[in-house]
Protein backbone atom coordinates (compact mmCIF):
# COMPACT_ATOMS: atom_id res chain seq x y z
CA UNK A 1 0.00 0.00 0.00
CA UNK A 2 2.66 2.52 1.04
CA UNK A 3 4.92 1.64 -1.90
CA UNK A 4 2.05 2.29 -4.32
CA UNK A 5 1.48 5.71 -2.76
CA UNK A 6 5.17 6.56 -3.10
CA UNK A 7 5.22 5.56 -6.80
CA UNK A 8 2.01 7.50 -7.50
CA UNK A 9 3.39 10.65 -5.86
CA UNK A 10 6.68 10.38 -7.76
CA UNK A 11 4.95 10.02 -11.12
CA UNK A 12 2.58 12.92 -10.45
CA UNK A 13 5.43 15.16 -9.25
CA UNK A 14 7.62 14.53 -12.30
CA UNK A 15 5.06 13.78 -14.99
CA UNK A 16 3.08 16.91 -14.28
CA UNK A 17 5.58 19.23 -15.94
CA UNK A 18 7.70 17.10 -18.26
CA UNK A 19 5.07 17.09 -21.03
CA UNK A 20 4.84 20.87 -20.83
CA UNK A 21 8.60 21.18 -21.15
CA UNK A 22 8.71 18.72 -24.05
CA UNK A 23 6.04 20.62 -26.00
CA UNK A 24 7.83 23.90 -25.45
CA UNK A 25 11.31 22.89 -26.65
CA UNK A 26 10.70 20.64 -29.65
CA UNK A 27 12.62 21.17 -32.91
CA UNK A 28 15.45 23.07 -31.26
CA UNK A 29 18.92 22.41 -29.94
CA UNK A 30 18.53 21.54 -26.26
CA UNK A 31 21.03 21.15 -23.45
CA UNK A 32 19.62 19.24 -20.46
CA UNK A 33 21.77 20.16 -17.45
CA UNK A 34 21.59 17.74 -14.55
CA UNK A 35 19.76 15.25 -16.74
CA UNK A 36 20.31 12.28 -14.47
CA UNK A 37 19.52 9.00 -16.19
CA UNK A 38 16.63 10.42 -18.25
CA UNK A 39 17.00 13.35 -20.63
CA UNK A 40 13.97 15.57 -21.12
CA UNK A 41 14.08 14.80 -24.88
CA UNK A 42 15.91 11.93 -26.57
CA UNK A 43 17.65 14.36 -28.95
CA UNK A 44 18.79 16.71 -26.15
CA UNK A 45 22.43 16.82 -25.11
CA UNK A 46 22.50 15.57 -21.53
CA UNK A 47 25.00 16.88 -19.00
CA UNK A 48 25.47 15.41 -15.56
CA UNK A 49 28.32 15.13 -13.10
CA UNK A 50 27.40 11.53 -12.29
CA UNK A 51 28.98 9.16 -14.80
CA UNK A 52 26.64 6.34 -13.69
CA UNK A 53 23.75 8.28 -15.24
CA UNK A 54 25.49 7.86 -18.62
CA UNK A 55 24.98 11.46 -19.80
CA UNK A 56 26.27 12.63 -23.18
CA UNK A 57 28.71 14.95 -21.40
CA UNK A 58 30.14 14.29 -17.95
CA UNK A 59 30.63 17.72 -16.42
CA UNK A 60 29.45 19.97 -13.64
CA UNK A 61 26.70 22.47 -14.34
CA UNK A 62 29.14 25.27 -13.66
CA UNK A 63 31.66 24.19 -16.30
CA UNK A 64 29.98 22.74 -19.40
CA UNK A 65 32.54 22.00 -22.14
CA UNK A 66 30.59 23.37 -25.12
CA UNK A 67 31.11 26.53 -27.21
CA UNK A 68 29.47 29.85 -26.36
CA UNK A 69 26.03 30.65 -27.78
CA UNK A 70 25.30 27.18 -29.15
CA UNK A 71 21.92 26.06 -27.72
CA UNK A 72 18.40 27.36 -28.35
CA UNK A 73 17.16 26.01 -25.02
CA UNK A 74 18.71 24.85 -21.79
CA UNK A 75 16.79 22.93 -19.15
CA UNK A 76 17.85 22.82 -15.51
CA UNK A 77 15.07 20.87 -13.84
CA UNK A 78 15.23 20.48 -10.06
CA UNK A 79 19.00 20.93 -10.09
CA UNK A 80 19.79 24.46 -8.90
CA UNK A 81 18.97 23.66 -5.27
CA UNK A 82 21.66 20.93 -5.27
CA UNK A 83 24.49 23.14 -6.56
CA UNK A 84 27.19 24.82 -4.47
CA UNK A 85 27.27 28.07 -6.47
CA UNK A 86 23.97 28.89 -8.23
CA UNK A 87 25.16 32.28 -9.59
CA UNK A 88 28.14 30.58 -11.26
CA UNK A 89 25.86 27.96 -12.81
CA UNK A 90 23.45 30.57 -14.17
CA UNK A 91 26.43 32.45 -15.64
CA UNK A 92 27.52 29.25 -17.37
CA UNK A 93 24.06 28.47 -18.72
CA UNK A 94 23.82 32.04 -19.98
CA UNK A 95 27.14 31.55 -21.79
CA UNK A 96 25.99 28.46 -23.71
CA UNK A 97 22.60 29.92 -24.72
CA UNK A 98 22.10 31.66 -28.04
CA UNK A 99 20.72 35.20 -27.98
CA UNK A 100 16.93 34.87 -27.64
CA UNK A 101 17.48 31.38 -26.25
CA UNK A 102 15.63 30.32 -23.14
CA UNK A 103 16.52 28.60 -19.92
CA UNK A 104 13.76 26.55 -18.29
CA UNK A 105 14.49 26.13 -14.62
CA UNK A 106 12.44 24.38 -11.96
CA UNK A 107 13.00 24.28 -8.25
CA UNK A 108 10.85 23.73 -5.18
CA UNK A 109 9.36 26.92 -3.76
CA UNK A 110 10.85 26.56 -0.31
CA UNK A 111 8.46 28.38 1.94
CA UNK A 112 7.39 27.37 5.45
CA UNK A 113 4.66 25.05 4.17
CA UNK A 114 7.13 23.25 1.86
CA UNK A 115 9.51 22.65 4.75
CA UNK A 116 6.75 21.29 6.98
CA UNK A 117 5.41 18.92 4.31
CA UNK A 118 8.90 17.82 3.24
CA UNK A 119 9.67 16.88 6.84
CA UNK A 120 6.46 14.81 7.00
CA UNK A 121 7.07 13.20 3.59
CA UNK A 122 10.63 12.17 4.47
CA UNK A 123 9.44 10.75 7.79
CA UNK A 124 6.82 8.71 5.88
CA UNK A 125 9.40 7.48 3.35
CA UNK A 126 11.74 6.33 6.09
CA UNK A 127 8.87 4.31 7.60
CA UNK A 128 8.40 2.45 4.28
CA UNK A 129 12.06 1.43 4.06
CA UNK A 130 12.31 3.25 0.71
CA UNK A 131 15.78 4.23 -0.47
CA UNK A 132 16.21 7.94 0.05
CA UNK A 133 18.60 8.57 -2.84
CA UNK A 134 16.11 10.35 -5.11
CA UNK A 135 14.10 11.93 -2.30
CA UNK A 136 17.20 13.11 -0.61
CA UNK A 137 17.73 15.95 1.75
CA UNK A 138 20.77 17.16 -0.18
CA UNK A 139 19.33 20.56 -1.01
CA UNK A 140 22.26 22.88 -0.50
CA UNK A 141 20.13 25.95 -1.23
CA UNK A 142 16.51 26.61 -0.55
CA UNK A 143 15.00 29.08 -2.98
CA UNK A 144 11.64 30.75 -2.77
CA UNK A 145 10.20 32.78 -5.64
CA UNK A 146 11.85 36.03 -4.51
CA UNK A 147 15.31 34.46 -4.17
CA UNK A 148 15.14 32.74 -7.55
CA UNK A 149 13.93 35.89 -9.30
CA UNK A 150 16.73 37.98 -7.79
CA UNK A 151 19.27 35.38 -8.90
CA UNK A 152 17.80 35.15 -12.40
CA UNK A 153 17.64 38.90 -13.02
CA UNK A 154 21.42 39.18 -12.75
CA UNK A 155 21.68 37.94 -16.36
CA UNK A 156 18.27 37.02 -17.75
CA UNK A 157 14.89 38.48 -18.56
CA UNK A 158 12.04 36.55 -16.97
CA UNK A 159 9.60 35.65 -19.74
CA UNK A 160 7.20 33.51 -17.72
CA UNK A 161 6.52 31.93 -14.35
CA UNK A 162 4.44 28.83 -13.86
CA UNK A 163 3.43 27.00 -10.74
CA UNK A 164 3.65 23.30 -11.61
CA UNK A 165 2.01 22.06 -8.45
CA UNK A 166 1.61 23.42 -4.94
CA UNK A 167 5.37 23.63 -4.42
CA UNK A 168 7.24 23.36 -7.70
CA UNK A 169 7.88 26.52 -9.69
CA UNK A 170 9.10 26.85 -13.27
CA UNK A 171 10.66 29.91 -14.80
CA UNK A 172 11.43 30.61 -18.43
CA UNK A 173 14.44 32.90 -18.51
CA UNK A 174 15.53 34.47 -21.78
CA UNK A 175 18.91 35.73 -22.94
CA UNK A 176 18.11 38.86 -24.94
CA UNK A 177 20.42 41.12 -26.94
CA UNK A 178 20.00 43.74 -24.26
CA UNK A 179 20.96 41.23 -21.56
CA UNK A 180 24.07 40.16 -23.48
CA UNK A 181 25.43 43.69 -23.89
CA UNK A 182 27.78 44.97 -21.18
CA UNK A 183 26.09 47.12 -18.61
CA UNK A 184 26.87 50.84 -18.99
CA UNK A 185 26.89 52.60 -15.62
Amino acid sequence: MRLGLVRKFRSRWKGNYQEYVRSFITNSSVLDVGCGSHKILPEAVGVDINLWCRPDIIASAGNVPVPDNCFDHVTCLEVIEHIDDPPRVLDELYRVLKVDGSLLITTPNCNWLWNLLLWGWLKFLRSTGQPMDDWNTEHIHTLNTLALEQLARRKFTIRSRKRINLFLMMYELVKTKLDSEPCQR
